[in-house]
């Protein structure tokens, strides 16, 4: 026996029937079970497609597809953590270390001239807090319209949408935040803390946001011609 497309399509609600919601994992349990289903059938022909199914189904353990749901989230968390790191590690070295001393060196000074009153503590929450913040919300909106109109959703988007600004946020050092929340006026040394605070913060989120999304998103969509990138 071959599988059909109806029984392709019955695996893909099997999937769904067992809480996989995500249509790029949907796909590689598919794969997994068809190929297993075949080999099945192989030694044993006069087995039904549901029985095949099952046989193969109870290869995943007590716990079914949810094992593999976790390693899947677990597995894509830290290749993206790790192609982030890779690619904030290049602003440190030639030639984009020129750039980013570039962008230090003009955030102190920028910093220093206007060491006064609110305008250092504004621009921290302003670029750090709340444009990301609506940025966030416009992906996180147009992620959901494009999953009810193609009535697919993928694990991918929780992944870059669950590594977000609001991350970053806390990455700049408490006492950082302390010293822009308590005094207005700022010591010189504790400048150029918040002056690198504010490049690094501001670098990890153009690596995460310009670098590696885009790069994560392309090689969805060349593995699955489904896939919109937004």
């Amino acid at each position: 026996m071959e599988l059909t497309e109806k029984h392709i399509e019955e695996l893909y609600q099997f999937t769904r029937d067992h809480y996989v919601e995500w249509y790029d994992l949907q796909t590689e349990l598919v794969d997994h079970l068809a190929a297993n289903i075949e080999e099945i059938w192989k030694e044993n022909p006069s087995y039904s497609f549901e029985k095949a199914r099952d046989i193969s189904f109870k290869k995943f353990g007590v716990f079914g597809f949810g094992d593999v749901v976790e390693e899947k989230t677990k597995a894509l968390h830290k290749h993206y953590r790790i192609s982030i790191f890779r690619e904030f590690l290049q602003f440190f070295r030639l030639p984009k270390i020129i750039l980013t001393l570039f962008f230090l060196i003009g955030t102190y000074y920028l910093f220093s001239f206007f060491n006064n009153g609110y305008f250092i503590p504004f621009t921290f929450i302003l670029t750090l807090v709340v444009i990301p913040f609506y940025q966030f919300i416009g992906r996180l909106k147009k992620f959901k319209s494009r999953n009810r109109s193609s009535n697919k959703r993928w694990m991918i988007d929780n992944v870059l949408l669950g590594t977000g600004i609001v991350h970053y946020i806390f990455l700049t050092p408490f006492q950082v935040w302390s010293e822009l929340i308590f005094k207005p006026d700022i010591s010189q040394n504790s400048l150029i803390f918040i002056s690198f605070s504010f490049v690094l913060a501001h670098l990890i989120h153009y690596v995460t946001t310009k670098i590696v999304r885009p790069n994560m998103q392309n090689k969805m969509a060349e593995m699955y011609p489904e896939y919109e990138i937004i």
